[in-house]
């Protein structure tokens, strides 16, 4: 029986080693191939930035569970918005909504919560005219990445009378209630960060100030590797630890290496338990815990 990882037990790695380590990881995973066992995918298919915001918001929102089930549900919803899914949004009418959610559903996600957010994002786009409008009404207000963020979040849960609601809540958390807002931050990420695999679309935005999608994949590593001591499950608060460490490794791109520590999950090359003929293939070996608490 494998021992409990204890927070006490973990001692926080050397930067120059762990740098090291993630680079090694960075150059694995951080590929062409596996862009296309991730939602960005979607967004490498389309041109027009503003496309790519739509077709970015929908992919990353229904970024959950597993990845071989999610990616055909995006691949089938984007196929109704056509070739140009912010225009079809935006001239989409009430009943418009529904029809193109009409057979389409995922885990908590039914059709009458798809066409919901269908029409709460077409929504943003008649209000500010772009998802980054949206997300800089917050930041312009003293460039804090996480108050554009909440923002950002607020106004795609606005319904079509101004309200506030907790209609779409499967896709876009309740900013207040301490989330990690993974899939939010994934979303800000490839809008962002002007480096491989991202667009680098929205040039306001400063990518030293982003916030790691903490979904399980990266939060299970980060705390084998003991980056995230005192906490037992992803939340804006560990998530802004782990990027406070991250962002020391790499100042200008903290999140340079968020991709190639989500794919090592994805790729189910991390089994989250030692596993000797996978774990000694692991670029991050050295220096994580569950592999050091096994082997002595």
């Amino acid at each position: 029986m494998q021992a409990r990882l204890e927070a006490k037990d973990i001692d926080a790695p050397d930067p120059s080693r762990l740098k090291h380590a993630l680079d090694k990881a960075y150059e694995r995973y951080c590929t062409e191939k596996d862009i296309k066992n991730d939602p960005i995918w979607f967004v490498t298919q389309y041109d027009d930035p503003l496309d790519k915001e739509v077709v970015g918001i929908i992919a990353s929102s229904f970024a959950f569970g597993n990845v071989r089930q999610f990616m055909p549900v995006i691949a089938k919803l984007l196929a109704k918005l056509k070739s140009e899914p912010a225009k079809t949004l935006f001239v989409a009418k009430n009943g418009d909504f529904n029809e193109l959610a009409k057979g389409t559903q995922y885990r908590f996600a039914k059709e009458k919560e798809i066409a919901t957010f269908l029409r709460h994002i077409a929504g943003v786009l008649w209000r500010f005219g772009s998802l980054k409008e949206a997300f800089m009404l917050g930041y312009r207000k003293g460039q804090i990445f996480v108050h554009g963020l909440y923002s950002l979040a607020t106004e795609l849960r606005r319904n079509e009378k101004g309200e506030i609601t907790d209609n779409v809540k499967v896709f876009v958390p309740d900013p207040k209630k301490n989330s990690a807002m993974k899939r939010l931050c994934m979303f800000c990420r490839w809008m962002v960060r002007r480096d491989f695999p991202d667009f680098g679309l929205w040039h306001e935005v400063d990518p030293r100030e982003l916030v790691i999608p903490l979904d399980t994949h990266v939060f299970r590593v980060l705390r084998f590797l003991g980056l995230l001591q005192g906490f037992c499950a992803p939340s804006m608060k560990a998530a802004s630890k782990a990027t406070e460490t991250l962002r020391r490794l790499a100042p200008d791109d903290p999140l340079r290496y968020d991709f190639a520590l989500a794919h090592l999950g994805i790729s189910r090359d991390c089994k989250g338990h030692f596993v000797q003929d996978v774990c000694s293939l692991c670029p991050l070996l050295g220096l994580c815990m569950m592999a050091k608490g096994v082997q002595g």
